[in-house]
């Protein structure tokens, strides 16, 4: 799945899939209880009623767009592709985006994070103090030839670098 587009907003949904704002509104995403999956309710653009049940077939390994109530999908029963599969596939794919969001504010919040997230700060901090001692020095023994590549060399000898 590392060709799907990356969903930053529902303007990128709506673009990546090909689906109107409309087409989105008439989905709800369901996670069914016992099995954990989830499907998409999505109701008919043309028939007052009928609702689709868009599912993910693992046997055959793509999205199935089947009738919930009222009649089979006239596309999916040509076998063409529908927009109720792509409307669920954005919905689904901005759902994932929402609960990712959400899980990561709830790790940042703890306290575990912060104090992880202090340390990593600290050994920056400690790394970036070692950087300019070592620059000061080298700026204190070699002057405006600290920084000049032609100074230094390699001993052919040993392979160590020499000034």
């Amino acid at each position: 799945m590392t060709d799907q587009p990356k969903i930053n907003s529902q303007a990128d949904a709506l673009a990546s899939y090909h689906v109107t704002s409309e087409q989105l509104s008439k989905c709800e995403l369901i996670q069914n209880a016992s099995t954990g999956k989830y499907f998409v309710l999505v109701e008919s653009a043309n028939e007052q009623g009928t609702i689709y049940r868009v599912e993910y077939d693992r046997e055959k390994k793509c999205l199935r767009c089947l009738p919930h109530t009222g009649t089979p999908c006239k596309a999916q029963e040509a076998g063409n592709g529908c927009w109720h599969k792509r409307a669920a596939f954005a919905l689904f794919r901005l759902e994932q985006r929402q609960r990712r969001q959400a899980e990561t504010a709830a790790v940042e919040e703890t306290a575990e994070y912060r104090e992880e997230h202090a340390i990593v700060d600290l050994e920056w901090a400690l790394e970036e103090a070692r950087t300019a001692k070592h620059e000061t020095a080298a700026v204190r023994k070699h002057g405006r030839n600290a920084y000049s590549p032609t100074e230094i060399r390699r001993d052919e000898k040993y392979g160590i670098i020499l000034r």
